[in-house]
């Protein structure tokens, strides 16, 4: 089959593109937009806030995780272009965000600034991105729709009257009166050739002001629309609406049709217009360098000037520009808001509590949703104004602090990563053990005010590593000893969202201080470039952070005042160095198939089926002869020594059928998971296993090191195989390449408490 050629697979191409344009109604005549009003009046006539509501609402939401804040969370800040990044968690924010919105739809619009405030890098200005990105992808879907109109002139002297020019006579059915519409029909859909003139509104009005008050009025009730009860007009439906420039040309072409409003929304080009971003299409971004103001300016030279009728010759045109107009049936942000002179802001704040702006000429209307971003210190110096109390109530303050889950910290470096693994490898918890640094900065120690009594020494016990883990969800991770009680685990896990919310509306929020985004993402590549042989592991993150923490002269989160064993980022290098040992050790052990995991939870399930039949005086099945016998009180016995278990042998099962019977009321469904649920006894029994193979660990590592650092010679073929099969499984399971192992190896054997070197003689 012959390939066709460039031009006709581009005319293809062009024919299904003016398809999509016309299903898509981009110019239609006034008439037919009345049509769309009838047909969807919600849509057509809401304003910004509603339009916005609207938005979140069509792009749906999606649960959250237990441990959030919130329930849900919009998709809209889940999508990533090559223009904006997604927003990594901001949940709260987020939703309050969403809040405001729908109290401005009940208020009838957007009378107050939504004012986000955090700490450099918190994703504030992404968060806004997001919004606008969504406007912009919103606007060209069908439910998006959004409408404005131009005025058209004909050069076509059969198609005006003597109406708008003296010298035609051809047009009046009685020397007095101009014909109807049904004469004349719309120049809405008038080829650009035939055009004399076109008169642009640079407001974007919705072209339902064209209607005049109360004419307006009676007809959508003609329409029986304000009866629909899923119909709630919005009040600025009743406002004037036109720009000045509009109102002129309408009142001319009015009165120059004797009152004929057929005639006048004739010269109506209503046409589809999408919002952009970078062309300030209903969305403008001001800077703090830029005037933030709405400017006229006469025009009187321009070409399309001199073609309009006679009747309209009179009036003087202007052109409006600037953020306020550029964003009108949007969104206005401001970039740091509180970086403008004090008199700005008075200005600002008065023109969003009204909705209008002051112009040489005459007042215009807005219907705009105001979003700034500010930094806190900015924030704290605005709050000490003597005129704040006046501002304060203009204003809906949404605070943005850096996250505080370490997997969603990760998350933000998702692109450096790519980046640097194109030349690198890193290995397993590097970014672990940096995010883990960057969240501990940020944390506050728990308030114990709000418990019981009873968990005071619990809550003291939580540390900044702790505390990051607990919100993270990692409290039961297996390699962790926090010395808790499996009780003061779950009281932890299960009152993370209350310990979440202890500082959420306090000045000292947590997340308004700490390491930043962009300064983890500074040690990430400042680590990388100094990583050995091209592999990046937690060994060199340590050793950038070692650095970090004594330059208290760069960050203001290191000259902190400590709170306990909070705010001590010197003190958490030792914490973190320690984290990172016993995970490397849990996965060196379990990759040493010493004992086989099944091992365990065989050992585990025959424990707890000898507990469960002897609890109950029940026989149990032999799995060698098939036999029923009594349970193995010697066996039982053994295990619980092993676990710590040496008197209360009876009490001590009892607490586990009581755990298990816990289990089944909780997860019905469920298969009994016995890691999951004696996740302590398993630990216990491995702790115990480790120990009692220490001797034959720490010649298996030294093992290791000889083979990869010296020579291969210096170990047997069994001894050889043992190393490889170990540093296979390592990689594996666990991702280590071959040199991550080694360097990690080597930090754990320095310390003096490792599990991994021999016991010391008594």
């Amino acid at each position: 089959m012959a390939t066709s050629s460039a031009t006709e697979q581009f005319y293809q191409l062009a024919s299904a593109y003016q398809r999509t344009h016309l299903d898509h109604k981009m110019v239609m005549s006034f008439w037919d937009y009345l049509e769309l009003i009838q047909q969807q009046p919600s849509q057509f006539l809401r304003n910004s806030s509603q339009y916005l509501t609207d938005m979140f609402e069509h792009y749906q939401t999606h649960p959250t995780h237990e441990l959030c804040s919130t329930s849900y969370k919009s998709q809209i800040f889940d999508i990533a272009t090559p223009e904006r990044d997604a927003v990594i968690g901001g949940e709260r924010p987020q939703q309050q965000l969403i809040d405001a919105l729908r109290s401005f739809v009940t208020l009838g619009g957007a009378f107050k600034l939504l004012l986000l405030h955090g700490p450099n890098g918190s994703s504030k200005s992404t968060t806004i991105a997001s919004i606008t990105g969504a406007m912009e992808d919103y606007s060209h879907t069908d439910q998006g729709a959004l409408y404005k109109f131009s005025w058209i002139f004909s050069k076509d002297k059969q198609m005006n009257s003597s109406a708008l020019d003296p010298s035609i006579t051809i047009g009046f059915t009685d020397g007095s009166a101009p014909h109807s519409s049904q004469d004349f029909s719309s120049l809405a859909g008038l080829e650009e050739a035939k055009i004399s003139a076109k008169i642009n509104s640079e407001f974007r009005e919705n072209p339902i002001y064209l209607l005049p008050m109360p004419l307006r009025q009676q007809f959508l009730e003609s329409l029986n629309l304000t009866a629909q009860p899923t119909i709630a007009m919005p009040n600025h439906i009743w406002c004037k609406g036109l720009s000045k420039k509009n109102q002129d040309i309408f009142d001319h072409l009015l009165a120059a049709y004797n009152g004929n409003l057929r005639d006048v929304l004739r010269h109506v080009q209503v046409e589809r217009f999408h919002f952009s971003r970078h062309y300030r299409h209903g969305i403008a971004t001001v800077e703090p360098q830029m005037s933030v103001d709405a400017a006229e300016r006469q025009v009187t030279m321009d070409r399309y000037l001199k073609e309009l009728p006679a009747v309209l010759s009179t009036i003087s045109f202007y052109e409006y520009s600037g953020a306020l107009v550029d964003g009108n049936r949007g969104v206005v942000e401001f970039s740091d808001f509180l970086k403008r002179p004090l008199e700005t802001f008075k200005y600002l704040l008065n023109t969003i509590e009204l909705r209008s702006v002051q112009l040489n000429s005459a007042t215009a209307l807005l219907d705009t949703v105001f979003v700034a971003t500010t930094n806190d210190k900015h924030w704290e110096a605005f709050a000490a104004l003597p005129d704040f109390n006046s501002f304060r109530g203009r204003i809906h303050l949404i605070t943005v602090p850096y996250l505080l889950e370490v997997d969603q910290e990760i998350k933000i470096y998702h692109h450096d990563y790519a980046r640097l693994q194109t030349s690198t490898t890193i290995a397993p918890h590097t970014a672990k053990i940096l995010c883990l640094f960057a969240v501990m900065t940020r944390l506050r120690p728990p308030d114990p005010t709000p418990f019981e009594t009873k968990h005071s020494a619990t809550l003291k016990a939580v540390t900044p590593l702790l505390k990051a883990a607990i919100y993270n969800g990692d409290i039961h991770q297996p390699h962790r000893d926090t010395q808790l009680t499996k009780a003061q685990k779950s009281f932890l896990h299960h009152n993370t969202v209350k310990l979440k919310n202890q500082y959420v509306y306090h000045s000292h929020y947590e997340g308004k201080f700490g390491a930043s985004p962009r300064l983890i993402r500074d040690i990430l590549h400042s680590a990388a470039r100094e990583a050995k042989a091209g592999h990046l592991t937690a060994v060199d993150i340590l050793a950038t952070l070692t650095k970090l923490v004594t330059r208290d002269d760069l960050y203001e989160f290191l000259r902190l005042k400590p709170d306990g064993v909070y705010h001590k980022p010197t003190e958490f290098i030792a914490l973190l160095q320690h984290e990172y040992q016993t995970l490397f050790e849990y996965e060196l052990l379990e990759s040493m198939a010493m004992a086989e995991s099944q091992q365990y939870q065989k050992l585990l399930s025959d424990y707890i089926n000898h507990v469960v039949h002897a609890m109950r005086r029940e026989k149990i099945v032999d799995p060698t002869s098939g036999t029923h016998q009594s349970p193995d009180d010697n066996f039982m016995k053994t295990i619980e020594s092993t676990i710590g278990v040496t008197k209360d042998h009876q009490a001590f099962r009892e607490s586990l059928l009581a755990r298990l019977a816990s289990y089944k009321i909780d997860n019905p469904n469920a298969t009994i998971n016995l890691d999951q649920v004696f996740d302590d006894l398993v630990k216990k029994i491995k702790q115990h296993y480790y120990s009692s193979k220490r001797a034959q660990i720490a010649t298996l590592c030294q093992n290791i090191l000889k083979a990869e650092l010296s020579s291969d010679e210096q170990l047997s073929a069994d001894e050889h195989d043992e190393v490889h099969r170990t540093l296979y499984h390592l990689n594996q399971h666990y991702g280590y390449h071959k040199t991550a192992a080694i360097r990690s190896l080597q930090l754990c054997l320095k310390q003096p408490h490792s599990k991994l070197k021999a016991p010391q003689p008594r």
